[in-house]
């Protein structure tokens, strides 16, 4: 009993020998908390590189993006072709063709229709500011028309005091317009080279890549490829519903300009969340000059 009774002490005692000291546990979170906090600052300053790297070749960067979201679109009629034994170069060129041919066929489409409706629309702009006036002038804001006069001749001297500014906003609007022609140029350059060369891409790079690595990267590019591509279609297709069905109603309702609404409709669906407001906004200013009140 007593030689029991000395073993079950001198486990005990074991134990509380080996119990590890609140310093060396203390010591050990600092140890772990220290290594996170380094892996984190590592990865905020590379993405902080990483951002200012994309910020410095955004020039070329944004072109290859626009091109890669085109390709995503052309693409299946390229492929099309080229199942049936069009060579890839003439493959693409016919798709660029025809792309180009339907955009051209809707600006044509509706040009004439904007031609048309440029007067009563100036017609509709003169008759709203009136309108606007004249609510201004009521009740509950009561403006005077000496106020409106004093209003309008700050809002002219102040278009004139920043004369410059607005000379140097005009040669920046410029500039832009240039380099919007530019990148333009090079994001139909570059669609051309994706969808004829495009198959060819993703062989070279697992060849250069390496088996292992080349697996990986392949496999990748293709279900990016394919979630864009999901994407891009889709949203196409739900743009295309919209704009059809908002179209049809603003013909039925009489709204100027109700064929390049729609258009805007169909333009604004690939912008998430501005996209819509931008195209309820264009609805709401088609509507008021229509109507020639803001109050309906």
């Amino acid at each position: 009993m007593s030689e029991s009774k000395n073993t079950s002490d001198h486990n005990a005692g074991d134990k509380a020998a080996v119990k590890p000291d609140r310093g060396a546990l203390i010591g050990v979170g600092g140890i772990w908390l220290a290594k996170w906090s380094g892996c984190l600052v590592l990865i905020a300053a590379a993405a902080v590189v990483l951002g200012w790297i994309i910020e410095q070749m955004w020039v070329i960067l944004l072109p290859v993006a626009l091109a890669i979201v085109v390709s995503t679109i052309l693409w299946p009629p390229t492929r099309g072709m080229t199942k049936r034994g069009v060579p890839p170069a003439a493959a693409a060129g016919l798709t660029l063709v025809l792309f180009f041919a339907v955009v051209g066929g809707i600006i044509a489409g509706i040009v004439p229709s904007v031609v048309a409706q440029v007067p009563d629309l100036a017609n509709k702009a003169t008759e709203g500011i009136n309108t606007v006036q004249d609510w201004v002038q009521g009740p509950p804001i009561n403006l005077q028309d000496e106020q409106l006069d004093n209003a309008v001749h700050v809002v002219i001297e102040r278009v004139q005091g920043s004369a410059a500014s607005i000379a140097g906003g005009v040669f920046s609007g410029v500039s832009t317009a240039g380099s919007l022609l530019v990148t333009l140029g090079l994001v139909l350059v570059l669609t051309f080279f994706f969808i004829k060369d495009g198959p060819r891409f993703l062989p070279w790079l697992h060849s250069v890549g390496g088996r292992r690595a080349g697996h990986h990267l392949e496999e990748v590019l293709l279900r990016m490829w394919s979630t864009l591509g999901g994407f891009i279609r889709t949203q196409a297709l739900v743009s295309f519903i919209d704009a059809l069905f908002i179209g049809i109603g603003l013909v039925i309702l009489g709204v100027p300009l109700a064929p390049v609404l729609a258009i805007l409709t169909f333009i604004g669906g690939f912008i998430p969340i501005v996209g819509a407001f931008v195209a309820g906004a264009s609805l709401c200013w088609s509507r008021w000059l229509r109507t020639g009140s803001p109050r309906r």
